[in-house]
């Protein structure tokens, strides 16, 4: 790999510093040292890595599908059962001014 100029590193670092994350900036530094050749190839990198990740993205599903429909399943309750704790306390806090209204009802009256 040949070596980045110091320079070209920190003016691209200048340019691109608040427009990309880290991880494109490190790619852009990357590929600024690459040799023509390496950087024609590329694209049909880029490709074969997409292409194997998203294999890779099946694969693991295929063979978690049974802990995918379970963990669905248990977000499913668990939701339901936030939203009846929701319900819940929505009817409680409905409920307090009455509460707090009759508590000093009966604090004044003694």
């Amino acid at each position: 790999m040949a070596a980045v100029d110091v320079e070209d590193e920190s003016l691209l670092a200048s340019i691109f510093k608040d427009r990309f994350s880290p991880d494109c900036n490190a790619y852009l530094s990357e590929l600024s040292s690459l040799r023509l050749e390496q950087l024609v190839r590329e694209p049909e990198r880029l490709q074969e890595d997409r292409a194997l990740i998203l294999q890779q993205t099946r694969d693991l599903a295929f063979r978690n599908y049974q802990t995918f429909i379970r963990t669905a399943n248990c977000t499913e309750l668990i939701y339901r059962d936030f939203s009846r704790v929701e319900g819940s306390v929505n009817r409680l806090i409905g409920k307090l001014p009455g509460l707090g209204e009759r508590c000093r009802l009966v604090t004044t009256s003694n």
